[in-house]
């Protein structure tokens, strides 16, 4: 409660809206303090994704369960999802020569997704109005996703003592990666698909 009280948490917030690099200076500095923040940022992020989904659409009572095991599933596969990009951000860094540092890495990419809580009044704002909330929502989300990367690009960039533009280097990498996968895979599923019709 003394460290609520503080108001010293609210720097991790501020910084990573208005000065990602002295957010790893903290991160570094205070690595005990940071996880149960870290924690705080997924649960509020996987939350608020789903009050804005519902919000784009008619609910009915399965809202409920959503809020509820719907929230606890997506803040698993939120997890997941980061602790994978940060994993193959890692191996990047590492492949093009520097120090493994998932733990910081980790940490900057959940702070990173601290930007998507705007896309709740966003949405709310254009849902009232009767104005096109499904655009906003997938224009505001591109908007948030460009200050996402650039907080974890600084991010890097602060860690390693890097370029930005080397930063950007091995931020797209395993994006570059992982599209090829995903590309290389539909189009194998295509040609078998094919092969299987051609044959009946």
């Amino acid at each position: 409660m003394d460290y609520i009280k503080s108001l010293i948490w609210v720097d991790y917030f501020y910084y990573t809206l208005v000065e990602p690099r002295r957010l790893i200076n903290i991160i570094t500095k205070e690595e005990k303090k940071t996880l149960p923040l870290s924690i705080s940022v997924v649960a509020a992020v996987s939350i608020i994704e789903i009050i804005t989904i519902s919000l784009l659409g008619k609910e009915d009572l399965f809202f409920y369960y959503k809020i509820t095991y719907g929230w606890i599933l997506a803040f698993f596969i939120l997890s997941l999802i980061i602790a994978i990009t940060a994993s193959l951000v890692d191996l990047a860094c590492q492949i093009r020569g520097y120090n493994g540092n998932a733990k910081n890495i980790i940490n900057v990419i959940i702070f990173s997704l601290f930007p998507r809580i705007f896309l709740l009044p966003i949405v709310i704002i254009f849902k009232v109005l009767h104005f096109a909330p499904i655009f906003f929502y997938l224009f505001s989300s591109i908007l948030v996703f460009i200050w996402q990367a650039l907080i974890i690009i600084q991010g890097i960039s602060e860690i390693h003592r890097i370029s930005f533009a080397e930063s950007v280097m091995i931020f797209l990498s395993p994006i570059i990666f992982i599209s090829a996968i995903l590309f290389f895979s539909l189009f194998l599923i295509i040609i078998n698909i094919s092969g299987y019709i051609s044959l009946l």
